[in-house]
Protein backbone atom coordinates (compact mmCIF):
# COMPACT_ATOMS: atom_id res chain seq x y z
CA UNK A 1 0.00 0.00 0.00
CA UNK A 2 1.40 3.35 -0.95
CA UNK A 3 1.03 6.26 1.82
CA UNK A 4 -0.93 8.43 -0.48
CA UNK A 5 -3.99 5.42 -0.58
CA UNK A 6 -6.96 6.69 1.35
CA UNK A 7 -5.79 10.14 2.06
CA UNK A 8 -8.03 12.80 1.37
CA UNK A 9 -7.37 14.51 -1.44
CA UNK A 10 -6.84 18.00 0.03
CA UNK A 11 -4.22 16.59 2.03
CA UNK A 12 -1.93 14.98 -1.28
CA UNK A 13 -0.39 18.48 -1.69
CA UNK A 14 1.66 18.24 1.27
CA UNK A 15 2.41 14.26 1.56
CA UNK A 16 3.94 15.08 -2.09
CA UNK A 17 5.78 18.28 -1.30
CA UNK A 18 7.56 16.20 1.98
CA UNK A 19 8.51 13.17 -0.11
CA UNK A 20 12.34 12.69 -1.02
CA UNK A 21 12.78 12.96 -4.51
CA UNK A 22 16.45 11.37 -4.22
CA UNK A 23 14.68 8.80 -2.50
CA UNK A 24 11.26 8.72 -4.82
CA UNK A 25 13.34 9.27 -8.29
CA UNK A 26 10.59 9.06 -10.61
CA UNK A 27 9.24 12.31 -11.48
CA UNK A 28 5.92 13.79 -12.58
CA UNK A 29 4.77 16.97 -14.04
CA UNK A 30 1.58 17.65 -15.08
CA UNK A 31 -0.61 20.98 -15.89
CA UNK A 32 -3.68 22.14 -15.81
CA UNK A 33 -5.53 23.03 -18.19
CA UNK A 34 -4.27 20.96 -21.26
CA UNK A 35 -1.81 22.09 -23.09
CA UNK A 36 -1.89 25.71 -21.67
CA UNK A 37 -0.24 24.74 -18.45
CA UNK A 38 -1.52 27.52 -16.55
CA UNK A 39 -0.72 25.71 -13.24
CA UNK A 40 1.88 22.59 -13.13
CA UNK A 41 2.66 20.45 -10.31
CA UNK A 42 5.33 18.23 -9.66
CA UNK A 43 5.72 14.63 -7.75
CA UNK A 44 8.17 12.16 -6.89
CA UNK A 45 7.38 8.23 -6.26
CA UNK A 46 9.24 5.39 -5.61
CA UNK A 47 8.53 3.71 -9.00
CA UNK A 48 7.24 3.81 -12.62
CA UNK A 49 3.85 1.71 -11.38
CA UNK A 50 3.42 3.93 -8.42
CA UNK A 51 3.51 7.25 -11.15
CA UNK A 52 1.63 5.24 -13.14
CA UNK A 53 -1.00 4.26 -9.93
CA UNK A 54 -0.72 7.53 -8.71
CA UNK A 55 -1.65 9.19 -12.17
CA UNK A 56 -4.88 7.56 -12.75
CA UNK A 57 -5.66 7.50 -9.03
CA UNK A 58 -5.34 10.69 -7.39
CA UNK A 59 -3.85 13.03 -9.17
CA UNK A 60 -6.84 14.50 -11.22
CA UNK A 61 -8.53 15.38 -7.57
CA UNK A 62 -5.18 17.59 -7.72
CA UNK A 63 -5.91 20.02 -10.23
CA UNK A 64 -9.39 20.62 -8.20
CA UNK A 65 -11.16 19.11 -11.08
CA UNK A 66 -15.31 18.17 -10.63
CA UNK A 67 -15.88 14.88 -9.15
CA UNK A 68 -17.45 13.85 -12.21
CA UNK A 69 -14.63 14.99 -13.84
CA UNK A 70 -11.98 13.03 -11.84
CA UNK A 71 -14.17 9.51 -11.96
CA UNK A 72 -14.19 10.11 -15.84
CA UNK A 73 -10.42 10.95 -16.30
CA UNK A 74 -9.76 7.76 -13.41
CA UNK A 75 -11.00 5.36 -15.96
CA UNK A 76 -9.55 6.80 -18.86
CA UNK A 77 -5.83 7.15 -17.27
CA UNK A 78 -6.22 3.33 -16.06
CA UNK A 79 -6.95 2.21 -19.83
CA UNK A 80 -4.55 4.23 -21.36
CA UNK A 81 -1.52 3.61 -18.88
CA UNK A 82 -2.73 -0.50 -19.14
CA UNK A 83 0.83 -0.84 -21.32
CA UNK A 84 2.77 1.06 -18.47
CA UNK A 85 3.73 -2.62 -16.84
CA UNK A 86 5.38 -3.71 -20.00
CA UNK A 87 6.46 -0.17 -21.74
CA UNK A 88 7.67 1.56 -18.96
CA UNK A 89 6.86 5.05 -19.14
CA UNK A 90 7.42 5.82 -23.01
CA UNK A 91 6.44 9.19 -24.86
CA UNK A 92 4.21 7.52 -26.66
CA UNK A 93 1.93 6.31 -23.17
CA UNK A 94 2.22 9.58 -22.37
CA UNK A 95 0.74 11.33 -25.41
CA UNK A 96 -2.16 8.72 -25.08
CA UNK A 97 -2.13 9.67 -21.34
CA UNK A 98 -2.72 13.05 -22.75
CA UNK A 99 -5.60 12.43 -25.23
CA UNK A 100 -7.45 10.75 -22.32
CA UNK A 101 -7.44 13.67 -19.92
CA UNK A 102 -7.50 16.90 -22.62
CA UNK A 103 -8.35 19.76 -22.25
CA UNK A 104 -8.64 19.08 -18.70
CA UNK A 105 -5.13 18.31 -17.43
CA UNK A 106 -2.64 16.53 -18.86
CA UNK A 107 1.49 15.12 -18.47
CA UNK A 108 4.07 17.17 -19.04
CA UNK A 109 7.03 15.25 -18.57
CA UNK A 110 7.39 11.69 -16.74
CA UNK A 111 11.53 10.04 -16.04
CA UNK A 112 13.75 9.46 -14.03
CA UNK A 113 15.34 12.30 -11.59
CA UNK A 114 18.40 11.29 -13.62
CA UNK A 115 17.12 12.08 -16.63
CA UNK A 116 15.50 15.43 -15.56
CA UNK A 117 19.17 16.43 -14.94
CA UNK A 118 20.94 15.22 -17.91
CA UNK A 119 18.14 14.70 -21.00
CA UNK A 120 18.39 16.90 -24.02
CA UNK A 121 14.28 16.76 -23.81
CA UNK A 122 12.59 19.98 -23.88
CA UNK A 123 11.23 19.95 -20.07
CA UNK A 124 13.80 19.14 -18.63
CA UNK A 125 16.23 21.33 -20.53
CA UNK A 126 13.78 24.03 -19.93
CA UNK A 127 14.15 23.23 -16.19
CA UNK A 128 18.13 23.24 -16.41
CA UNK A 129 18.43 26.17 -18.21
CA UNK A 130 16.09 28.49 -15.62
CA UNK A 131 17.86 26.94 -12.89
CA UNK A 132 21.46 27.73 -14.26
CA UNK A 133 19.62 31.03 -15.24
CA UNK A 134 21.08 30.86 -19.05
CA UNK A 135 20.59 29.37 -22.36
CA UNK A 136 22.73 26.34 -22.25
CA UNK A 137 21.15 24.09 -19.52
CA UNK A 138 24.00 22.18 -18.59
CA UNK A 139 23.51 18.48 -16.90
CA UNK A 140 23.15 19.08 -13.15
CA UNK A 141 25.95 17.47 -11.23
CA UNK A 142 25.44 15.98 -8.10
CA UNK A 143 26.90 18.73 -5.96
CA UNK A 144 23.98 21.04 -7.86
CA UNK A 145 20.88 18.29 -7.13
CA UNK A 146 19.96 19.17 -3.70
CA UNK A 147 19.69 23.21 -4.93
CA UNK A 148 17.63 21.87 -8.30
CA UNK A 149 15.20 19.90 -6.65
CA UNK A 150 14.51 22.98 -3.82
CA UNK A 151 13.90 25.06 -6.81
CA UNK A 152 11.57 22.93 -8.43
CA UNK A 153 10.06 21.97 -5.06
CA UNK A 154 9.48 26.01 -4.47
CA UNK A 155 8.24 26.45 -7.71
CA UNK A 156 6.07 23.14 -8.46
CA UNK A 157 4.91 21.87 -5.28
CA UNK A 158 3.03 24.56 -3.63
Amino acid sequence: MYDWEGQDPEDLDELLRNRNPLRNRMILFTASPWPEAARIRMACFAEATELAQFLARMEPWRHELPPTDVLELRDKLRAALVPASVTGLTDALRDACNCATAPRMGVVWWGSLDKLKQSEEAWPLQLRKAFHGDDRGEPIDNRGTRDFLAQLNEQYCR
